[in-house]
């Protein structure tokens, strides 16, 4: 354009909402990468094997591998969503059953019951894990604690002659003796009014007496993969129940 007699003007048009770039200025650009997401749903078992401490987690789609963590230091890179910490610090050594027996409670049994032969837990640990993504690392995961479990017994065997021999097994806690000896009952004297009454006769029980069972002495082992370890021995009966008479005409 010309403004005058040897004048020359440049006119510069800035366009608004045209052709340039009109992006939010905090809106990434399209092509730039996402965080890369750490695992979700991280859990380590709390004592269910005395082997590992069993660590698991949701799997992210665009992981190539993870890392796992235990107490904020690296403990290994897996290429799948689980891990077996079998370097966790081992649970206690179980201890021997304590053993009891009931004493005449019962008139078809004794009853024993036991203490589990059982180890303290180890100690717990924080775990969690990262997702990796060629050479990118994800932020940690939420951490989940866990530990691995103290010794158990794999059986008890009962001996029902103060520990002589065992011949029973049972992965239980308790036993029903039935095949202790029996209570005995001694009936006793009746006797019946004559003519006494013009409404009834009366009928009187005397002398009857009961005895419970004969004492037997008992004893449980505990089986561990370390060894046996013996209860204390104890000694339980059957009883005979309350004494009760019943009426009826010869």
């Amino acid at each position: 354009m010309s403004g005058g007699r040897g004048a020359t003007w440049v006119v510069v048009l800035s366009l608004l909402g045209g052709c340039g770039d009109n992006r939010d200025p905090g809106q990434a650009p399209p092509d730039a990468a996402q965080p890369l997401a750490p695992p979700s749903n991280v859990t380590a078992s709390d004592g269910t094997s005395v082997a590992v401490v069993g660590v698991t987690w949701t799997a992210v789609p665009e992981a190539t591998s993870y890392r796992v963590w235990r107490d904020g230091a690296v403990l290994a890179e897996v290429g799948t969503a689980a891990y077996d910490d079998a370097t966790a610090a081992a649970g206690g050594a179980a201890r021997a059953p304590v053993l009891a027996a009931s004493a005449g409670t019962f008139a078809d049994r004794v009853e024993l019951t036991w203490t589990p032969a059982t180890g303290d837990p180890g100690p717990s640990y924080q775990y969690a894990v990262t997702t990796l993504r060629g050479g990118e690392e994800s932020a940690p995961s939420t951490a989940d604690r866990g530990f691995r479990g103290g010794e158990v017994a794999l059986r008890y065997e009962v001996s029902i002659d103060g520990g002589v021999s065992f011949p029973i097994a049972t992965t239980e806690t308790s036993y029903s003796d039935t095949s202790a000896p029996a209570g005995t009952l001694a009936a006793g004297t009746v006797s019946a009014s004559d003519g006494t009454f013009d409404s009834h006769v009366a009928v009187a029980l005397t002398g009857a007496s009961s005895v419970d069972g004969a004492a037997v002495s008992y004893a449980v082992r505990a089986i561990t993969a370390g060894g046996t370890l013996a209860s204390n021995i104890v000694q339980g009966n059957r009883g005979v129940g309350p004494i009760a008479m019943s009426a009826g005409s010869a």
